[in-house]
């Protein structure tokens, strides 16, 4: 599944039950934001605990950080295998971050990246 068709099924899940929640009466409250990119534009440091070079921002991984390519989650070192595989040959990735900004949360790329790394 593409990243693009995740984040969609995402947003039209969140709008569903945004519905549902403002009809019960109850506050939305976000937990997160999503930059969608480019593997191109990331620059991953050479640890798990490192900052995540986005364009001209960083932001800082933590042990909570998951890594995904497609449905399939990772150890940081094989993400960056993958991303060093990719390098010249980007493709569609998104960024979640905590609200305050400062945090990664998830690490996606498109499932395609895998079978391209190969």
């Amino acid at each position: 599944m593409s990243i693009r068709k995740l984040l969609l099924a995402l947003i039209l899940s969140t709008a569903v039950g945004a519905a549902a929640v403002a009809h019960a009466g109850v506050p939305i409250q976000s937990l997160g934001y999503t930059i969608e990119t480019s593997t191109s534009s990331l620059l991953l440091p050479s640890s798990a605990t490192g900052a995540l070079a986005l364009g001209s921002r960083s932001y800082q991984l933590t042990a909570d950080t998951t890594y995904w390519v497609g449905d399939r989650a990772l150890t940081f070192a094989e993400f960056s295998k993958i991303l060093q595989g990719l390098i010249g040959r980007p493709h569609n990735s998104a960024v979640v971050l905590s609200l305050d900004q400062k945090q990664e949360t998830r690490i996606y790329v498109a499932a395609d990246a895998a079978r391209s790394e190969k």
